[in-house]
């Protein structure tokens, strides 16, 4: 079976892969997000995926990589990226309160010169939260460095419905990877 490399920093996906038996190693994608467009969260989280898979993909052409991204639009379909600070993660928060937002994760599984992508999406509802509330929650900095500047995995309160699966907005479809995975000849190792 070949290497496999997760092309993400993201702990969550590693434990993702861990349980699912994988044995892989990790080599993040260094993209400048913000320079890629695409029309709506479900396509940009493919782009970004493809180009993440790609990005590693040239450095390790013998290896099977795996890209992945976790894009947000609000109800009225703004893309909301990652925080780039405090004010903007309330600002971000306070989007996504309400109405249920879009949430989108696309995979791209790679090796040589076979790519294969999918994307899945969730709905998502949170509660408004009060200015104590957001201020508690700012302070955490449980918002850095995610999607939506927020982590369902956290059991945020705020969160009071999801419509999807939770791996999705957590930022790996286990589903839709695994399935990626085998159509190139990889299968877990482990439990």
């Amino acid at each position: 079976m070949p290497r496999l490399i997760l092309a993400s920093a993201s702990p969550r996906r590693r434990q993702f892969l861990t349980n699912a038996g994988y044995n892989f190693d990790v080599v993040p994608a260094d993209l400048d997000e913000a320079s890629f467009q695409a029309d709506g969260a479900e396509q940009l989280a493919q782009v970004l995926a493809r180009e993440k898979c790609a990005a590693i993909s040239a450095h390790f052409p013998e290896a099977v990589v795996i890209g992945a991204d976790t894009t947000v639009a609000a109800a009225d379909g703004t893309l909301l990226g990652k925080p780039t600070d405090r004010a903007d993660a309330a600002r971000i928060i306070r989007k996504l309160t309400g109405p249920p937002h879009l949430v989108a994760t696309g995979v791209a599984v790679g090796f040589g010169d076979r790519l294969e992508t999918s994307v899945d999406v969730a709905r998502v509802t949170m509660r408004p939260l009060s200015d104590e509330e957001l201020e508690r929650y700012l302070d955490s900095d449980a918002w850095d460095g995610k999607a939506g500047a927020y982590g369902i995995q956290n059991d945020d309160p705020f969160v009071t419905d999801l419509d999807g699966r939770r791996d999705t907005v957590m930022g790996l479809p286990m589903n839709k990877t695994q399935m990626l995975l085998e159509q190139l000849g990889v299968t877990p190792v482990g439990p």
